[in-house]
Formats: C-alpha cells, structure tokens, sequence
C-alpha cells in the first residue's frame, strides 16, 4: 500500500464505485480530483471531439498530484504512465448492475448528483431513457468484454507503479483504512471553509 501516493487513477465497471472511492480519497488525503466523466461530457451529452481529447488528458497527468477516476481506455495508457498508484474495483457484475438501476431510478427523480458536471449544470433534465438497455447490457458484458484488455493494459505498469485490485467491499474498506485523513487534507478543508464530502463505503 501507498498511503503517500500523489498520482491515483481509478478504473473499473461502472457502477463499482469509483467516483465515491475518488471522492473519499481526495478527502483524505487532500488531493486535486478530476472525474473523466466531467471533462469529456458537454452539454446535451456531447462527447468531447477525439482529437482533443487525448490531448486534455495528457495536461491532466503532467500535474504533479491527482486523482483520476474513469475508464475511457483510448487514454488510460497515459495515466498508468503517469500514477505512482493504479486502483481497479472489480467488483461483482450483479452489484455493479443493481447500483446502475439505483442510478437510473434517481435519474428519473430529477437527482443529478451523479451526472457529469456539464450535464448536471445545464437547464435541460437529465437524458433517461436512451440507451438504458445496451448500457446495463454493457455492464453485465463487462467481465468478459473489457475486463482482459483492462487487465492487460495494467500488466504494462512500470515496477514503480502498485496496481491494486479490489473485488469486494470489505476490499474496498480494507483499503481505506490505509488512507488515514492527513494533515493536508484538513489544511485544503480550512482554506475551502468548508468540509470534505461524509466518510461512506463506497457505493
């Protein structure tokens, strides 16, 4: 474990948790948090154009300090280059599902806490019902259609990089408790003057 990790980028199935795992480490440990999803996604869920996009990525990891969380496997080459800490929740397709259904449920709520920054600030309501079906289908292929390239895009992480992989919740906690609340998490919390998001499991 690298609880003095200053470079984590997180990946795995949607609906693994690795936008809450994102969020509470970036309390703990006081680091700058970067959600793919934010920057790729405009309003109206325009994708960001592929030329310009590798090139976003790429100003991303020349920081000094993030976390990254998010797949999108036309750049995860640069931030495994680039971390010092690589982070895959692996987590059971059938738990991933259901946590995509809640999510769906809350979309159709008018709850927008789990949308992309863009989509989430715009005056429009949230998309629901396109592509609800190949997306959950999407999730539940997710073991067998992109966990082996995942897999294989990992094992090209330099000696210097720890890849950890997470498959369970009590993993997930496990890992947690190597990441206490550090001093500079409580100094970025003050000169914010106001607190990080509630310790939780991530869901």
């Amino acid at each position: 474990m690298k609880p003095s990790a200053r470079r984590i980028a997180l990946v795995g199935s949607p609906g693994s948790g690795k936008t809450t795992l994102a969020s509470e480490l970036a309390r703990r440990t006081g680091l700058p948090l970067h959600h793919l999803d934010d920057l790729y996604w405009h309003e109206g869920w325009t994708p960001t154009p592929k030329e310009a996009w590798r090139s976003i990525v790429v100003e991303q990891v020349r920081a000094p300090e993030w976390i990254i969380d998010g797949n999108y496997a036309d750049t995860l080459d640069l931030r495994i280059d680039a971390c010092d800490l690589i982070i895959f929740l692996d987590l059971p397709r059938t738990l991933c599902s259901t946590r995509i259904l809640r999510r769906y449920l809350s979309h159709a709520l008018g709850q927008r806490e789990l949308l992309p920054a863009r989509i989430r600030a715009s005056e429009k309501p949230p998309r629901v019902g396109t592509g609800k079906l190949a997306f959950l289908r999407f999730v539940w292929s997710f073991p067998k259609a992109v966990r082996p390239e995942l897999m294989r895009q990992l094992q090209t992480a330099s000696a210097a990089t720890q890849v950890r992989i997470l498959r369970s919740q009590r993993d997930v906690r496990g890992f947690l408790a190597d990441f206490p609340l550090s001093s500079k998490a409580g100094q970025a919390g003050a000169a914010r003057g106001t607190q990080g998001p509630t310790a939780q499991t991530p869901t």
